[in-house]
């Protein structure tokens, strides 16, 4: 091989294992909630830390790197604990607001109780609706959050980088990529109800000119 071909080859080589390590630190991996009620995606050179102060009714992780975060807690909800699935949904269904997103940041210490709500929405393109709110953080940069909510659990989301770099795309596949580990179940049931309602319902009255007939 000419020493020209050999360089060729080198580079090339050089070139393949860096495309590889970037690979694999765009990799996402599974996070899977301690109870076992849901799960994320997240990158994978990002470590999952415990969020000081968390207990059995607020468990919370902070998933992220020195430069940028996303602060995972799961609410216990006795409001919704034991509820119908569709009772659950319907309660979600309209936005809660831009106090329940202020009460809930400043209550567990997201952006040092100082973020401000820009936007708040919900989304219910899916079959769970999704709680989502823009914040602007207590150092000037953008803030995104979502909270998901499944009978007897809230999941709140918060995400924020600290420098300048724009990681919303991140931001945005983790909370798309958030699943109840026993979603198939509790749609399956939401289903089952709504057919039992279906065939309870009484049946609607004959229309006013069959009634004449039989009056006939």
């Amino acid at each position: 091989m000419s020493k020209r071909l050999a360089a060729v080859a080198v580079a090339a080589a050089i070139s393949a294992l860096s495309i590889a390590a970037a690979q694999g630190q765009a990799a996402f991996r599974t996070f899977t909630d301690a109870q076992g009620r849901f799960t994320l995606q997240h990158p994978g050179d990002w470590p999952v830390d415990p969020l000081p102060g968390s207990n059995e009714a607020n468990l919370g992780v902070v998933i992220g790197i020195a430069d940028a975060e996303c602060k995972v807690i799961a609410l216990k909800s006795e409001q919704s604990v034991g509820k119908p699935v569709e009772a659950v949904r319907r309660a979600y269904s309209t936005s809660i607001g831009d106090a329940a997103w202020k009460t809930k940041a400043d209550g567990y210490n997201v952006w040092g109780r100082r973020g401000t709500v820009n936007l708040v929405s919900v989304d219910t393109s899916g079959f769970w609706p999704v709680q989502a709110a823009d914040f602007t953080t207590d150092d000037g940069k953008p803030g995104y959050a979502r909270m998901h909510a499944r009978p007897g659990v809230e999941v709140w989301m918060f995400c924020s980088s600290f420098d300048n770099r724009d990681r919303k795309a991140t931001f945005d596949r983790i909370f798309t990529s958030f699943a109840g580990t026993n979603d198939a179940a509790l749609q399956a049931e939401a289903a089952t109800a709504a057919a039992n309602a279906a065939a309870a319902a009484p049946a609607a009255p004959p229309p006013a000119e069959e009634q004449k007939k039989k009056r006939r």
